[in-house]
C-alpha cells in the first residue's frame, strides 16, 4: 500500500482535476493568451501539486538576462523550471530549447513545458552534448482521470521531495523499446537464443544470422535508428543503487543542518516530517536547541559559518506554515 502522503497527494490531485477540466476547456475556447495561461498553470501548481505560491514558486526567474516563467524551489533550491505557452498553441522544439537552456545553466535534470492543457516533462542528461528525453506527456482533457493523476503526482511537492521522478525515469527507461531492443542484440542474449534454437530444433545457427533476423524482421519502427546496430560487448552489470541514507528512518530533508548527505550521523535539528511538510513541534525544538539555554538543557553545536544558512531554513519554515512575523522567534532572524 502506498504511503499516506502519496495517497493524500493523489486524492488532492484527483479532486482538483474533476473540477478543473471544464476550466481548461473554457480557457481554450476563449483563446487565452500566454499571460492568461500562466494563471491556469499557477492554479495547477498550487491547488493540485501542493506548492506554496509565496515561497516555492518563483515567477519570471532570471537566468542570464532571460526569464523562465516559473521555477519550483524547495529548501531554497530550484528543482525544475516550467515554460508556459498560450493554451491551444502547439509546443515546439524551439520552446523546448528555451527551457532546456534554463535547466542546463542550473544543472537540473528535469524540466516542464506546458500550454495549460498539455504538460510535457523532460529528462535532461548532463553529458556533452546533453540528451533530452521525454519522460511523459499529459493531456488534461483527453487523459483518463487515473492516468492524469498518476502523471501529475510525479510533479507534486510530495513526489519532488522524494525524487520520485528519478525512480519513475529509471523504470521507464529500462522498459523502453530501445532498451529492450539493445538487450536483445547483446552477445549474451544472442548466445542464449542460439542455444535455445539448438535445444528445441537441433539446428546450429551463428549469432550473425540471429542478429540479422532480429534487425530485419522482428524489431520494427524507428527503434533501430535509436540504438547501436553493432552488438555491444558484454558489460558487467552495475551495482544496484542502495537505499537513500536515513537517520532513525528519516531522510535528510527532515533536518535543517545537513553538512554531508551521505553521513546521517552529521545531521542535526529535525524540523520537517518525512513527507517534507513542516513539523511545528520539531521546528520549535530546533530553534530552542540553537538558543543559549538549549533544548531541555542541551544546546546543539553547529559551525559558525553554517549558522546563517541553518537559521534561514528555520525562518522559511515558520513562514511556510503561516506564522505571523511578530511571532517568529528572534533567534532565527538575527
Amino acid at each position: 500500500m502506498p504511503p499516506k502522503y502519496e495517497i493524500n497527494a493523489k486524492n488532492r490531485i484527483k479532486g482538483f482535476l474533476k473540477k478543473f477540466t471544464d476550466v481548461v476547456k473554457k480557457a481554450e475556447d476563449a483563446g487565452f493568451n500566454e499571460s492568461d495561461t500562466r494563471t491556469v498553470v499557477l492554479e495547477v501548481l498550487t491547488s493540485a501539486l501542493g506548492y506554496d505560491k509565496f515561497f516555492e514558486i518563483t515567477g519570471e526567474f532570471e537566468i542570464k538576462g532571460r526569464y523562465a516563467d516559473y521555477a519550483i524551489k524547495l529548501d531554497n533550491k530550484v528543482k525544475f523550471f516550467i515554460e508556459v505557452k498560450a493554451i491551444g498553441s502547439k509546443l515546439s522544439e524551439r520552446d523546448l530549447f528555451q527551457v532546456q537552456s534554463y535547466s542546463a545553466s542550473h544543472n537540473l535534470s528535469w524540466m516542464v513545458l506546458t500550454n495549460g492543457r498539455i504538460w510535457k516533462c523532460y529528462h535532461l542528461s548532463q553529458g556533452n552534448p546533453p540528451e533530452i528525453d521525454e519522460a511523459f506527456e499529459l493531456d488534461i482533457i483527453e487523459e483518463s482521470l487515473a492516468d492524469a493523476t498518476e502523471k501529475l503526482y510525479l510533479l507534486s511537492k510530495e513526489a519532488v521531495w522524494r525524487d520520485a521522478l528519478s525512480d519513475y525515469w529509471q523504470v521507464a527507461k529500462a522498459s523502453s523499446p530501445t532498451s529492450i531492443a539493445q538487450c536483445l542484440l547483446s552477445d549474451k542474449v544472442l548466445d542464449e537464443i542460439r542455444r535455445e534454437i539448438y535445444r528445441t530444433m537441433k539446428q546450429k545457427l551463428v549469432n550473425e544470422v540471429i542478429y540479422e533476423t532480429l534487425t530485419t524482421q522482428i524489431i520494427k519502427g524507428n527503434i533501430l535508428a535509436q540504438i547501436k546496430l553493432k552488438p555491444p560487448s558484454p558489460r558487467k552489470s552495475p551495482n544496484k543503487k542502495g537505499a537513500r541514507p536515513t537517520r532513525n528512518g528519516l531522510p535528510a530533508i527532515c533536518f535543517a543542518y545537513v553538512p554531508d548527505e551521505t553521513k546521517p550521523s552529521t545531521w542535526k535539528l529535525r524540523y520537517r516530517n518525512p513527507d517534507g511538510s513542516v513539523s511545528p513541534n520539531h521546528l520549535a525544538g530546533a530553534v530552542a536547541a540553537l538558543s543559549p539555554g538549549g533544548f531541555r538543557g542541551k544546546r546543539v553545536e553547529i559551525p559558525l559559518a553554517d549558522l546563517p544558512r541553518t537559521k534561514k531554513k528555520l525562518l522559511e519554515a515558520y513562514r511556510e506554515i503561516g506564522t505571523p512575523e511578530e511571532q517568529i522567534p528572534v533567534g532565527v532572524k538575527d
